[in-house]
């Protein structure tokens, strides 16, 4: 799992390379599966760092 900030930006570039195609964008995160503890919320807080 890359940090969430490096891979915000990564899916902020792809966003701004498709332009206004009709085009559909998913991102993800594996996070979840990196910690038994925090996980579930790490996995949350990326997803919504990513719909910035």
């Amino acid at each position: 799992v890359i940090p969430a900030e490096e891979h915000a930006v990564k899916i902020a570039s792809a966003r701004d390379a498709i332009g206004n195609a009709d085009f559909f964008l998913v991102a993800r995160t594996d996070a979840r599966a990196t910690s038994a503890k925090n996980g579930l919320s790490e996995a949350i807080a990326r997803a919504n760092l990513y719909m910035e």
